[in-house]
């Protein structure tokens, strides 16, 4: 990582590389260095915070530490500014919307990215990292460095205005979920979605120090605390989707699940949402047409070694469905068997994403608007031990080292499959 400056205009940017710039930029400013953005590697500036140790698992790259960054719990008034300042964001009103932030004093830019590459216009919201803390992650090398975190860490709220669809997706667990950031920005690109949100601090970073924690105790955690900055953008975008096409938005909410832990379960455990257990399009097409996401995969969904040294990976071995009305069956001409029914990760119950986007909708509709995935932060595919899970995140062990520009390469290509 690398010092960070803030000298350059925090309201457009018109360099040939901004936010995204297709092959070329590749989620640089969320995952590694971009010398074209004010500041990097934005995950590297989440907040971090350990309640309990071990009680949630970490990057393996990424020592988490108490007081690295923290969560500022909004007061009434804030959030009350804060829902000015976003509203006035998603009407493209930049420069007032920075004037109300600064009128707030909270630690956040509006950025427009005018990126060259791709031909897209993004906004985004993001907090500026105070570049006081420090993490050397616990070794003498420099190389894996922390620079500077959020104070505030209530995310990063990207929005694409000329978005063919009008998709919300949301990324709520940044550390203990450590690689979904770069697959919110994977789907934000390959969908032309409208929004991407990502929690700015982990869920242990503000807790209520009531007895033992729990994550039902996180103070810092948006989908369990409804009065959070996150929750009031999410309900304004879905409000504005709604507006705008008089129709419901569809909410992606990207989660994973600790690699040696819920051992046996598939690599994608999806839901349309705790106890929906009738799931309808994009997972399952009841009709006979059966254009849904199990059955535009294949029986055979990676051949072996196709990434790294490991065996076929079948659909029912990919995914799983949260089902039990109706028969779900995946056929191609040759093989034909139900899905795979495993689930031990259906969503929680409360999720104050789901619920505002399933509040009055019908359980029997033929869409579903909300979609929980949770992926395994290993595959099954591979031995689980911790060289391979070292290897799958860029261990280069000649090396000794962290191969930081290739963290997320194989992640990203064995989950490929469901973002296309």
């Amino acid at each position: 990582m690398k010092n960070h400056c803030l000298s350059w205009d925090p309201i457009r940017d018109n360099r040939p590389i901004g936010l995204f710039g297709g092959n070329r930029f590749s989620g640089n400013f969320l995952i590694r260095s971009e010398p074209n953005c004010a500041y990097d590697n934005w995950v590297s500036h989440v907040a971090e915070g350990i309640a309990i140790p071990n009680y949630n698992l970490y990057a393996p790259y990424d020592r988490q530490t108490n007081g690295f960054g923290d969560y500022k719990t909004p007061t009434g008034a804030q959030l009350a500014a804060w829902g000015n300042i976003v509203d006035l964001f998603l009407l493209g009103q930049l420069d007032l919307a920075q004037a109300a932030i600064n009128e707030a004093e909270f630690p956040y830019q509006v950025v427009q990215f005018n990126d060259t590459d791709s031909g897209r216009t993004y906004y985004m919201l993001r907090e500026i990292p105070d570049l006081s803390y420090y993490d050397d992650n616990g070794t003498t090398d420099t190389y894996d460095d922390e620079i500077g975190a959020f104070d505030y860490g209530w995310g990063l709220y990207i929005y694409n205005p000329q978005g063919t669809r009008p998709i919300i997706i949301t990324v709520p667990h940044p550390c203990d979920d450590f690689p979904t950031p770069i697959m919110g920005y994977d789907t934000l690109n390959v969908w032309d979605a409208q929004y991407l949100l990502i929690s700015g601090a982990g869920r242990e970073v503000k807790w209520t120090n009531v007895g033992s924690y729990t994550n039902t105790k996180s103070l810092s955690d948006p989908t369990r605390v409804e009065a959070h900055p996150y929750n009031v953008a999410y309900q304004k975008m879905a409000d504005k989707i709604r507006a705008e096409t008089g129709k419901r938005e569809f909410s992606f909410q990207i989660h994973s699940y600790d690699w040696n832990r819920h051992i046996g379960m598939t690599d994608n455990q999806i839901s349309a949402g705790y106890n929906k257990l009738c799931p309808n399009l994009p997972i399952r097409d009841l009709s006979s047409m059966k254009q849904d996401l199990i059955n535009r995969g294949s029986h055979l969904m990676i051949p072996a070694n196709t990434i790294g040294t490991h065996a076929d990976v079948y659909l029912n071995q990919y995914y799983s469905v949260n089902y039990t009305i109706h028969d779900f069956t995946f056929a191609d001409g040759e093989v034909e068997y139900p899905v795979n029914d495993a689930i031990s990760l259906p969503a929680y119950s409360q999720n104050r994403q789901m619920l505002y986007t399933l509040n009055g909708w019908n359980d029997y509709d033929s869409f579903e608007p909300f979609f929980h995935i949770e992926m395994d932060e290993l595959p099954n595919a591979y031995e689980e031990t911790e060289n391979n899970y070292k290897w799958f995140y860029g261990w280069n062990e000649a090396e000794g080292r962290w191969d930081f520009n290739n963290l997320f390469t194989n992640l990203r290509r064995y989950y490929a499959r469901w973002v296309q």
